[in-house]
């Protein structure tokens, strides 16, 4: 299935758009926050709580979000979404001229604006099968998503130095704030989107509803194996990924001795990797075997940190972090393809929403512990043991037969 298909429908070249111009800007402003902490601080433990509360507003609210995003017109959510972000982030440059952005203050709108994204996010996976409803078009358009979503953090990452430099991180904010705005008119332009299908469900209401949806979502996602045995695995490798590669701006600083710019092109290697792996899931029909597949990738991404654990320099570093994004990108976008194709429509966006959750639920655990950790064994250790663990953890899958020959 060619892109200029999918690009050729209105919907989701409105909607591809205004995602490209809002990611580049969420991009930059990351790789600002994060150097403008740890330059602060000089700790992994501050950048440590600085991923925290960029993550634990997903874990928060995705439970809320996921049945609200099967109940309400998600087009909707998804501009109510950004429109919130968009002034959560405003405070940034704001609170500065003021003079009252302590890091606190700095942690709490970045929590704000990660808690709009637990509601958006959902949607906004939910809502591309409500576009294509054809299985190969369905997989070109993710396909084509993420690797323009990788393309444009490859982009960001390699200018965001520059960008920074001209602007300083607190005009960063300021751009993506604006480019939230942006993407609210983009999802604006899709024009007319169905609400999910109603069922006997959704006369009910209040706390017993919600907690009724909750319920069979979660019983949907248990009793399909795959779903479960991937979940899994994800809770175990999250950790393990986030303690070793959670903290490449440690990496950078401490192991390679770079500077930003030297940090910003290895944010961007990783991105090269993953564009790379979303474009080639559009072409091969990795779904044919996707238990490999995912066996595979996920093993590969774990010899790949190994690895980059005695490097010393940025060029012997560099072709392993785009290893490494390949790999990520043919393992999240063959699963999330999974997802879209099989799961009933009206429960997909609880599904995405648990899987949001249950995938990362271990993140702030690794953070709270990586930061110290980091800070006690140095980051080269930290990569050695965290990249072992995560091959352990694909191999493992093997085993199993039923998931070893799966597919859809």
């Amino acid at each position: 299935m060619g892109y200029s298909v999918v690009l050729g429908n209105r919907k989701f070249s409105a909607l591809l758009l205004g995602q490209i111009i809002s990611l580049l800007g969420d991009v930059i402003l990351g790789v600002a926050l994060y150097w403008y902490v740890f330059t602060l601080k000089g700790t992994a433990t501050a950048v440590s709580y600085l991923s925290l509360a960029f993550v634990v507003p997903n874990l928060i609210f995705s439970l809320l979000g996921g049945p609200l995003v099967d109940r309400w017109n998600r087009r909707r959510i998804m501009m109510s979404s950004d429109l919130l972000r968009c002034l959560a982030i405003l405070f940034i440059p704001a609170l500065y001229e003021l003079g009252g952005l302590s890091l606190t203050a700095l942690y709490v709108i970045v929590f704000v604006s990660g808690s709009a994204s637990a509601f958006f996010l959902p949607a906004r996976s939910a809502i591309i099968p409500q576009i294509f409803d054809d299985k190969d078009q369905l997989t070109s358009a993710n396909s084509l998503m993420n690797g323009a979503f990788e393309a444009i953090r490859t982009i960001g990452q390699g200018i965001s130095g520059v960008v920074i430099g001209l602007v300083t991180a607190i005009g960063a904010a300021a751009l993506d704030s604006i480019t939230f705005l942006i993407s609210a008119i983009s999802i604006l332009a899709m024009g007319t989107i169905a609400s999910p299908p109603k069922s006997a469900r959704d006369q009910q209401k209040g706390v017993v509803g919600v907690l009724a949806d909750m319920s069979e979502g979660f019983a949907y996602v248990w009793k399909n194996f795959v779903i479960r045995i991937v979940l899994i695995s994800s809770l175990l490798g999250n950790f393990f990924i986030t303690i070793g590669y959670g903290f490449s701006v440690v990496y950078a600083k401490d192991a390679l001795s770079t500077n930003l710019l030297g940090y910003g092109i290895l944010s961007a290697a990783v991105t090269v990797g993953t564009v790379s792996g979303s474009l080639l899931v559009g072409k091969v029909k990795f779904r044919k075997h996707l238990g490999r597949t995912l066996i595979l990738s996920s093993t590969l991404m774990g010899a790949a940190i190994v690895v980059l654990s005695p490097q010393t320099s940025i060029f012997a570093a560099i072709p392993l972090i785009v290893l490494f994004g390949l790999c990520l990108a043919i393992y999240n976008v063959n699963y999330v393809n999974m997802l879209q194709a099989t799961v009933p429509n009206e429960l997909l966006g609880r599904v995405m929403s648990l899987d949001q959750i249950i995938s990362f639920a271990i993140t702030p655990i690794a953070f709270a512990i990586g930061g110290p950790l980091v800070d006690l064994i140095g980051i080269r250790i930290a990569y050695l043991l965290s990249g072992g663990a995560v091959m352990v953890i694909g191999s493992v899958t093997f085993v199993s037969r039923r998931f070893r020959t799966c597919s859809y």
